[in-house]
């Protein structure tokens, strides 16, 4: 059994950084429940549990006033952490298709007319794509077939939209960000493989391609330069390739998965060695990734263990990303590895 000094905030009534006001996942109540929720659960303490019951209560007063979609901090974030809940046995007797039917038909609406110019899963197509696969997954008690189907729809729209916004677009490795979209859109694309095959599989192939081909100069290089402005560069790189491993873990593809960890092996080595690539000024960014990558390459635990400890230096807020939530999870997962089982959309929405 977990301890509660295994985690961190050891309990839900010691002296924290106030919670921001914010309904959302990445920074307000929503993210957090999840997090009170898992400690609630994984140290056997009923008071976390209640703490995560109190605060969605809060998310439910004012979700009918929330006007943003986003994964990040609206509705698409908020729909998913519930049936995430839900679907973790952590939110008992909870019928996602009724708490959830006004989010589904907000977010349907805007699947089938809104504009999105962004495949990024914090503000654009993926964080939908995200939400939905989630809520097909559901499996309430006489959920309804046309429900589903609709659902179906959305995820098979979305997966056309990346599609349309990938077309004749190069790819621009040299920009950060960018590694971050496409690495979380590689990692939710591939979970949904077997809905619209075909426009799927071609989105999919190509940026598994150019992924690879980028890693693997990246690899190769004899000594990587910094990248001015941008000190998360190969943070971001080594993010992609731990999404590259997922993608290839999600549709059953053993050698994309081992290209992948073995550009995450090198790009850690290089992390370490080389200064120029080690820059970053967020180190919750930093813990999100190597988290992640403990996930998938295990021998690389005691990294997030060593960010763990940096990220409580710096008195951090009380929400999920950016904050005492992510450390939280983090410890979790790194005291109980066999506890965590599908945490990793946990850590890619953090990045």
């Amino acid at each position: 059994m977990i301890s509660t000094t295994d985690i961190f905030p050891p309990s839900p009534h010691e002296e924290q950084p106030p919670l921001r006001s914010a309904p959302g996942l990445l920074q307000g109540h929503t993210g957090m429940a999840i997090v009170h929720y898992l400690i609630g659960r994984h140290i056997d303490n009923h008071r976390f549990s209640e703490s995560g019951l109190a605060l969605l209560n809060e998310v439910s007063d004012v979700i009918s006033s929330v006007e943003d979609l986003s994964y990040a901090h609206g509705l698409a974030g908020i729909g998913w952490g519930i049936e995430w809940l839900v679907q973790q046995g952590l939110l008992a007797d909870t019928d996602t298709d009724e708490v959830l039917s006004d989010v589904d038909d907000l977010l349907y609406k805007s699947t089938l007319f809104g504009k999105r110019s962004s495949i990024s899963l914090h503000h654009g197509t993926t964080g939908l794509l995200a939400y939905f696969h989630k809520r097909y997954t559901s499996r309430n008690p006489g959920s309804s077939h046309i429900k589903n189907l609709y659902h179906h729809e959305c995820i098979s729209l979305l997966i056309d939209d990346i599609a349309t916004q990938q077309t004749g677009q190069r790819y621009p490795f040299s920009e950060g960000l960018f590694l971050a979209e496409l690495g979380g859109m590689m990692a939710h694309l591939s979970a949904v493989s077997k809905i619209n095959i075909v426009t799927t599989e071609n989105i999919l192939y190509d940026a598994v391609a150019a992924t690879d081909h980028f890693l693997q100069q990246l690899c190769d290089a004899r000594e990587l330069p910094a990248v001015p402005g941008d000190g998360d560069y190969y943070l971001r790189a080594l993010f992609l390739a731990a999404c590259y491993e997922i993608a290839g873990r999600n549709t059953g593809h053993a050698t994309w998965q081992l290209h992948a960890s073995v550009y995450m092996e090198t790009l850690l080595q290089r992390l370490e060695t080389q200064p120029a690539m080690h820059s970053s000024t967020d180190p919750f960014r930093q813990l999100a990734v190597y988290s992640l990558v403990s996930l998938v390459l295990p021998s690389c635990a005691n990294l997030a263990v060593r960010q763990q400890d940096i990220c409580l230096q710096t008195q951090p807020p009380h929400c999920l990303a950016g904050g005492s939530g992510l450390i939280a999870i983090s410890r979790l997962a790194a005291a109980a590895p066999e506890l965590t089982g599908n945490w990793a959309d946990i850590f890619i929405a953090c990045v």
